[in-house]
């Protein structure tokens, strides 16, 4: 009969294989988890991290006249109306309006215009629109330059001569309503007797 001693020790090589792999598989998940992570946080931080880079939104046109307190006519005869905008309640408040966008965009002003979308039943309605004054002595430059630009709109609510008309889905309505919290506060144009 053959002792307990006498039986040699068990293997224990396929267990560190084992071992091994189970430790790989953990790294490379941990890698992944973290390329993961710093992808989501990159993209977090793009100012812009929807649009691709390089893609105009809209395009360059030329004004050709000033159609209402917030509508533009540009030179392929196509008329705009400033998304975002409530129209004036007054007549007087329309004439202080108009006044103010036939200073910023008088004709021949080339302008930025991003069409947005319309609601259901609006086609009688001119397109809603975001109409941009690009910066001073810059061109045409793509990609557009947003932040050293001006949004017609939202130069005439922060003055008070126009309200947000919060009904409207709007890509800058947050913008809009800062800057009517600005005019109110400041009791500028519409807000000067309340």
């Amino acid at each position: 009969m053959v002792e307990a001693q006498d039986l040699p020790p068990p293997a224990s090589r396929p267990v560190r294989r084992a071992n091994w792999f189970l430790w790989f598989v953990l790294v490379a998940c941990w890698i992944g988890l973290a390329g993961w992570a710093w992808n989501v946080f990159r993209q977090s931080m793009s100012p812009w991290p929807l649009l691709p880079p390089d893609v105009p939104v809209g395009t360059y046109q030329t004004v050709r006249e000033i159609a209402g307190p917030s509508s533009l006519r540009l030179d392929d005869g196509t008329l705009m109306r400033l998304a975002g905008l409530a129209e004036p309640g007054t007549p007087a408040g329309a004439d202080r309006a108009r006044a103010r966008l036939a200073e910023l965009a008088a004709p021949n002003t080339v302008v930025f215009v991003e069409i947005e979308p319309r609601a259901a039943g609006d086609g009688t309605l001119p397109a809603p629109a975001s109409v941009f004054l690009p910066p001073e002595g810059a061109g045409q430059p793509l990609p557009f330059p947003y932040g050293r630009s001006r949004l017609l709109g939202q130069v005439l609510v922060q003055e008070g001569l126009a309200r947000v008309n919060e009904q409207e889905s709007y890509r800058y309505l947050n913008e809009f309503l800062l800057a009517e919290d600005d005019a109110r506060r400041h009791r500028r144009g519409v807000w000067a007797g309340q």
